[in-house]
């Protein structure tokens, strides 16, 4: 991370979620671990003050020196923490967790449910099993109200932010592997990826390559499985609002 202007310059990956955060909102840094994301957040005034948390004490400590360095002691506090563990019911706005897989996120989100169901808003950044957390959000109270995507070192992030509801007064996403709203907005980067991930199936099922059998061919189930991956990631390119029909 670098210092541009005053401000410290993100990745790709970590400006997108913290650019879902509502601007006067103070900040859970969930797994914080350098406090680059914190100490953007004070330095472009998003956030008023930012509690960094991580589960490891080597990272808290880089942590604490970046503060400093940053002459933001005073605004942002750093406590060893496995998840929310350490911050009280509604001690911040938000609750921002990124760079984690998708059940780590659920599984920290539903240990301490009160604390989750206090937080005005949830900014997520899920690295795998997106569906998981969309379907955890519904289930739980929370409408995704805004989703961004990305490229970043030639990987696909996703993030969004969720706000409490009332759940009963919501549809149930149609897939929850897919976004609806990113969807409606024909999001250039969501097309990329879905194209991307639609080739990926369809090479697996047309080559077989590792998971093929003895044979050459590949299991039924698995065939079956890629089938309805196809069918689904078809659909759903055909649904967003790009003029795409394959």
């Amino acid at each position: 991370m670098i210092k541009e202007r005053g401000i410290i310059t993100l990745s790709k990956r970590l400006s997108m979620a913290a650019a879902l955060v509502t601007h006067g909102n103070s900040v859970a840094d969930v797994g914080c671990d350098h406090a680059y994301t914190s100490i953007y957040l004070l330095e472009a005034g998003i956030s008023p003050k930012c509690i960094a948390m991580d589960v490891r004490q080597g990272p808290l400590e880089r942590a604490n020196i970046n503060i400093r360095t940053h002459c933001l002691e005073g605004r942002i506090e750093t406590r060893l923490s496995d998840g929310l563990a350490s911050m009280l019911p509604g001690e911040t706005a938000t609750v921002l967790i990124t760079g984690m897989g998708g059940q780590l996120i659920c599984d920290i989100l539903s240990a301490f449910p009160d604390k989750t169901q206090a937080a005005r808003e949830l900014v997520l950044s899920p690295q795998s099993e997106v569906g998981k957390v969309r379907t955890f959000l519904y289930e739980n109270g929370f409408d995704i109200v805004k989703e961004a995507m990305c490229t970043d070192a030639g990987k696909y992030y996703i993030a969004m932010k969720a706000v409490p509801c009332d759940m009963h007064k919501k549809p149930f996403p149609k897939d929850p592997e897919f976004s609806d709203l990113l969807r409606e907005e024909g999001d250039p980067t969501y097309v990329s990826w879905l194209l991307k991930e639609l080739k990926l199936r369809e090479t697996i099922l047309n080559a077989g390559n590792e998971e093929s059998g003895e044979n050459g061919v590949l299991p039924e189930r698995r065939r079956a499985e890629l089938l309805d991956d196809i069918r689904r990631f078809k659909n759903e390119i055909n649904d967003t609002r790009t003029g795409i029909r394959i």
